[in-house]
């Protein structure tokens, strides 16, 4: 049992890295596929031709300079995809809270009771650094030169809107909630505050980098799970704090990006064609900057 709940934990919360994606465009790089694009004079290609005999053929292309163009593109909205998984650990989180039967299996207590006598004596304060570590991987990236899905400066006031966002609302809880801790000291317990720091920081790079490669997802889950686990394990937290923490820190994470993509729905891009000859014949190469 006290495997089977942290991994009902973990499916759900690596589950965040399949349901929530950034919203990705796909774009068919297939040049009658795209309205918006057109080549004018038409070019009869003569597949037996090298560069040098097509350019005398086709002297109206300008075949030197790129041909750029703009579309519109509007992001389809996935914030009900997005909060699935936060309400999922809400609902468990508040059905654990609310359990007064200590034999509940599922019960704040049991749960912690189990954690304590496997891993009596446990102590670490690592839960205090690893709570960040999803935001410095994102600042590592960009520093080695990988960009995300927004600007430096762009993702820095996401992450600050979510950190405001979320520490506002875990202040305010624990302030009206007053539930003791499972050491006893303190009445500041519910919800626990590091795993929602945990959880914005491993949304913020999920969002920022989980559509390159689903490795930077599950990298900054893991990291969050972990420090909740941890808060369990120093018997700072209970069960449901911890899974009401983490289901804040996704939820707040996500619309504050659901309302930066719902305020700039309309964006313009740039497709630049170029004329090309392949040693498979005539092609038409298009680079799509977003």
């Amino acid at each position: 049992m006290r495997i089977a709940f942290l991994g009902i934990a973990m499916i759900v919360l690596w589950g965040q890295t399949i349901i929530a994606q950034e919203d990705r465009i796909t774009l068919n790089l297939k040049l009658s596929s795209i309205d918006s694009i057109s080549i004018e004079p038409e070019i009869n290609f003569n597949l037996d031709l090298d560069l040098k005999d097509q350019r005398l053929i086709s002297p109206d292309i300008n075949w030197d300079y790129p041909i750029s163009y703009q579309y519109d593109v509007k992001p389809s909205n996935r914030l009900k995809k997005s909060l699935i998984a936060p309400a999922l650990l809400m609902g468990i989180g508040m059905y654990s809270g609310n359990s007064a039967n200590t034999s509940d299996r599922f019960g704040k207590r049991s749960i912690n009771g189990s954690i304590q006598e496997e891993f009596s004596g446990f102590h670490s304060s690592f839960d205090d650094y690893l709570q960040w570590g999803p935001i410095a991987m994102v600042y590592g990236l960009q520093a080695f030169g990988l960009q995300g899905k927004h600007s430096t400066w762009e993702s820095t006031k996401l992450l600050i809107k979510s950190e405001l966002l979320a520490a506002s609302f875990v202040t305010i809880l624990k302030s009206t909630t007053d539930n003791i801790r499972p050491d006893g000291e303190g009445e500041r317990s519910f919800p626990s505050g590091h795993t929602c720091q945990a959880f914005v920081a491993a949304t913020y790079l999920h969002r920022e980098y989980g559509h390159i490669s689903p490795f930077y997802s599950i990298a900054g889950y893991t990291m969050a799970s972990a420090v909740g686990t941890m808060r369990m394990l120093n018997q700072r937290h209970w069960f449901n704090d911890v899974t009401v923490g983490a289901a804040m820190g996704i939820a707040f994470t996500n619309l504050v990006y659901w309302h930066y993509d719902r305020r700039s729905k309309k964006k313009k891009h740039n497709v630049t064609a170029v004329p090309a000859i392949t040693d498979k014949g005539a092609a038409v190469s298009m680079l799509v900057q977003f």
